[in-house]
């Protein structure tokens, strides 16, 4: 190893000495500049690996340059280069695992439920729904069931929203799902709000455009734990 990092920073020194031009690869044939790209591909690797990841990511990118500027390569050097690029894309994007259809159902039905009873001012089902405490923006511990109670009572006493439909109020269409990035036990339901304005509703604390859902199993069904 300690070979091959010599050799290839000798080879880095001649690089650097090759020429002053503004392209100091001007004078390289495809073959060249297909191994050198290689070589700063490997130290850069090795410094990203070592804590120096700035130092590294020069390297790499000038690996880059290199590669682009190969004009035309053998099969096989093209199928390396593919393969490369393929290993760099998957590191910088890893894999997220996509909601099941079955779960996604089952989140989209307890959702609709919970709507449902919001608007049919069914104080018991709505917190059948909920968690305790619900976990909302503005509050470190969670809201408590006292307070989504008082909240709920003087939300139904002072406004009629049994004329809202939940399809006048939310995009039931197009509903997003993902799972937390800390757990798969929690499924994030994402929804757009299509109305609410000029209604009792926009005075709901986590009442805006966009609107995230955090459902996590329960005994029975799903139950919210959390509205950001």
């Amino acid at each position: 190893m300690k070979k091959l990092l010599l050799s290839l920073s000798l080879l880095m020194c001649l690089v650097f000495a090759l020429s002053a031009a503004e392209d100091r690869f001007e004078d390289l044939n495809d073959a060249q500049k297909l191994a050198l790209s290689e070589a700063y591909q490997a130290v850069g690797e090795h410094f990203g690996a070592n804590g120096e990841e700035d130092r590294g990511a020069a390297y790499e990118q000038t690996a880059e340059v290199l590669r682009k500027q190969i004009a035309d390569l053998s099969e096989a050097a093209r199928e390396r280069q593919a393969s490369m690029e393929k290993a760099a894309l998957a590191e910088e994007t890893p894999a997220v695992k996509q909601v099941s259809e079955e779960e996604q159902k089952a989140v989209s039905y307890y959702f609709r439920k919970l709507v449902r009873a919001l608007l049919s001012e069914n104080k018991e089902k709505v917190l059948s729904l909920l968690d305790e405490p619900l976990a909302m923006e503005g509050y470190l511990s969670g809201v408590p069931r006292e307070k989504i109670e008082e909240d709920l009572d003087t939300l139904f006493d002072s406004y009629d929203l049994t004329i809202y439909d939940a399809t006048e109020l939310y995009d039931l269409e197009n509903l997003t799902f993902s799972y937390d990035e800390n757990t798969e036990d929690v499924v994030i339901l994402e929804v757009n709000a299509i109305g609410g304005e000029d209604t009792p509703l926009e005075l709901v604390i986590f009442w805006q455009e966009v609107q995230k859902f955090y459902f996590q199993k329960a005994d029975k069904g799903w139950k919210v734990f959390g509205i950001l």
